[in-house]
């Protein structure tokens, strides 16, 4: 495995891209797959949130994935308040099926296939990767790292 070697220059200006008081906390994602998950979660679970449940599968998935800028970005930022991960991420019993034909016909909708992730861990590193790495896009890495994570928690709804 290479080990990536930060652009310190760049974090710095992805991170107050990020946590500026003009900054963008958020990343929106554009994710068939992925909100098809999230949905089905929003359907059995009572108070379930999209955009929590998201930013923690990102979260794990880009300190599998990018372990280096995800370091990077954590130290820079500082420690996080934690807490959230235990009550935003259910355990997958039996599916329910009228719950997923539920997600299925929320996701054949424009508005069905977005969530907002609030994170600025998470957006400080899309936004590091996407100046340090030609043609990438925040839209579509997100999605791609947001439907990875939910794939190795839940593979039974993919």
């Amino acid at each position: 495995m290479a080990i990536n070697i930060i652009n310190i220059d760049k974090l710095e200006k992805a991170v107050e891209e990020t946590v500026g008081t003009d900054g963008s906390k958020m990343v929106t994602i554009y994710s068939k797959d992925g909100l098809r998950v999230l949905h089905y979660f929003e359907h059995t679970v009572p108070q379930y949130s999209k955009g929590i449940s998201a930013a923690i599968a990102m979260e794990d998935e880009l300190k599998i994935k990018h372990p280096e800028e995800w370091a990077a970005v954590s130290e820079y930022i500082g420690p996080s308040a934690g807490g959230l991960k235990d009550r935003w991420t259910p355990e997958l019993g039996i599916i329910d099926a009228d719950a997923l034909c539920a997600a299925d016909k929320k996701v054949k909708t424009r508005d069905g296939r977005l969530v907002s992730v609030y994170s600025p861990r998470v957006a400080a590193v899309m936004k590091y990767i996407m100046k340090t790495t030609p043609q990438v896009t925040i839209s579509k890495k997100s999605a791609k790292i947001l439907e990875a994570g939910l794939a190795r928690k839940y593979p039974g709804l993919f």
